[in-house]
């Protein structure tokens, strides 16, 4: 029986003395879409962090050796985000890979209280169980500096740091080229636009706006936002935490994998602290 998981947060603060401490990892952050690849009941199934069934985008063969075991990772398509909804939805699937970086639950053991350092050892030999060519173990460097440019200078968004000696989900920090994050879409502004909406995020239960931040949706996505509801990445030059602004903010992607819930002003200003 696989236990019920909260969905982790990134809420480590960044401190220059990470990069030079070997006491720290660093993988590369891959923008994709967070799933949980269960193995319980006789079957495989792969779910989105939010609940959502993704087991026909990526099928996985059973083993009874994994049984009751849950892998924490990432669906990816190397040719980009833009290519993997629309790939999720074909019938033919063969660009996707599935990036695995954690493994919380082992044949019915809770490992979240495991430091990383034991359940990485678990990982591997949890995965010698996984007969699919596609199935990829994250890599993990400790030159994290030198990483980061590394993926960065590849195109990349950039690199999650991860304290050894941690159990699952605790403190891993995001270290990103850019400064993103994420909001909740309010609804349409008329004066500005039928592409223009209004940006907020989540005071308790209600969504409430950021300053006056707007940003302009792409056309494709528009019949299906969600007022309230729907959660979107954006990014955007700075954020000013007095005036709770944004400064020249931009669409960057639909998250299908997080709730409003997830968006609060605490996690923008963590996100911008960088």
């Amino acid at each position: 029986m696989i236990p019920k998981l909260t969905h982790p947060k990134l809420t480590g603060r960044f401190r220059e003395s990470i990069l030079e401490s070997d006491l720290w990892i660093a993988e590369k952050k891959y923008d994709g879409m967070r799933v949980y690849v269960c193995y319980n009941g006789g079957k495989v199934s792969v779910v989105s962090s939010r609940g959502v069934d993704r087991t026909s985008a990526f099928s996985l063969a059973y083993n009874k050796d994994l049984e009751g075991t849950m892998f924490d990772a990432e669906l990816y398509d190397p040719r980009g985000f833009e290519f993997l909804l629309s790939e999720i939805a074909r019938t033919d699937r063969g660009n996707l890979e599935l990036i695995v970086f954690d493994v919380p639950v082992l044949c019915g053991k809770d490992l979240r209280r495991e430091p990383l350092s034991q359940r990485r050892l678990y990982l591997i030999s949890a995965l010698a169980h996984v007969k699919h060519d596609r199935v990829l173990l994250i890599n993990q460097r400790r030159n994290k500096l030198a990483f980061y440019e590394e993926v960065v200078a590849e195109g990349g968004e950039g690199i999650v740091l991860k304290k050894l000696s941690c159990g699952y989900g605790i403190d891993w920090v995001k270290v990103k080229k850019a400064r993103d994050t994420s909001v909740v879409v309010l609804g349409n502004d008329p004066e500005r636009g039928e592409r223009s909406f209004r940006i907020g995020v989540m005071d308790g239960v209600q969504a409430r706006a950021i300053g006056l931040g707007h940003i302009a949706l792409p056309e494709r996505i528009l019949e299906d936002i969600r007022a309230g509801e729907t959660v979107v990445d954006i990014a955007a030059a700075s954020f000013d935490v007095v005036g709770r602004s944004f400064r020249h903010p931009r669409f960057v992607k639909v998250r299908e994998d997080l709730s409003p819930l997830d968006c609060t002003l605490g996690k923008v200003v963590r996100d911008f602290e960088l």
